[in-house]
């Protein structure tokens, strides 16, 4: 742990809940993303890498600029990522490929100690909402495979929508590092989180805090994890977190949190 503020309160399993990133966060520093997948992978044809890879230069550059102005980087990113899905149907990328590509050496790896966070998570009942700009389908999928994904797991992502086993498209909206605040959840698990006033909050970016900006208590703890992206940045994370893991920290110090 690189370091820990004096802030954090004791943490009831009965009044807390989870709202975490997904890529980098639950995966180790060195897996790809979800959206970085099928760039990797031979699975895929070289078409589809071509107008993937023309996208990321054109887009790309509206993400890294800190002083675009908000509404237009907002609107770039939801462009980028709805075109990025509409390849998927282009090039009519089926269902099966997703796990293929999940199943190929060096894609993606959980970090220490996280099966075991949502497995203690699972048993005590705490409610966990993976909130990810990346696609909710290889999320599921990869915590499938890891036999980890628990009833307690709610995703909101981007999906993809298949008819067929052939994709056709995204269901909902598109969801990216700066409208993380905007994300919906079912009426059942807003009913249930009603009663819970502590919130956990786990991402590697900054702009994950984003997640928070429409929760209603000053009950949280904000966990970030310093990756070798932002390594220069430990001032800059320690004033926005409660709590700063290094890339190689386990998730077992965030259990004894509980």
């Amino acid at each position: 742990m690189l370091y820990k503020s004096k802030s954090t309160f004791k943490i009831n399993s009965d009044k807390v809940y989870v709202l975490a990133d997904f890529n980098k966060t639950f995966t180790k520093g060195n897996s790809k993303t979800t959206w970085s997948i099928f760039a990797t992978s031979n699975l895929f044809c070289e078409e589809y890498k071509k107008d993937r890879n023309e996208l990321f230069n054109i887009y790309k550059p509206f993400e890294d600029d800190e002083n675009l102005d908000y509404v237009i980087k907002k609107d770039k990113l939801s462009e980028w990522w709805k075109k990025h899905i509409e390849l998927f149907t282009k090039y009519k990328i089926s269902e099966d490929l997703f796990r293929k590509a999940l199943e190929e050496e060096n894609i993606m790896e959980l970090r220490d100690g996280v099966k075991e966070f949502l497995e203690f998570l699972n048993k005590r009942n705490i409610p966990l909402i993976i909130v990810s700009q990346g696609i909710g389908n290889f999320a599921k999928a990869f915590l499938e495979m890891n036999n980890c994904y628990f009833n307690n797991i709610y995703i909101t992502s981007n999906m993809v929508e298949f008819n067929n086993n052939i994709a056709t498209g995204n269901v909902g909206d598109i969801t990216h590092n700066l409208n993380k605040n905007e994300f919906t959840i079912p009426k059942h698990l807003k009913n249930s989180l009603d009663s819970r006033n502590q919130v956990v909050v786990i991402g590697d970016e900054i702009n994950d805090l984003n997640m928070l900006k429409s929760i209603k208590t000053n009950q949280v703890i904000k966990i970030g994890i310093l990756t070798k992206k932002h390594e220069n940045e430990l001032e800059k994370y320690k004033d926005n977190f409660d709590i700063v893991l290094s890339d190689i920290d386990s998730y077992k110090e965030i259990l004894e949190l509980f």
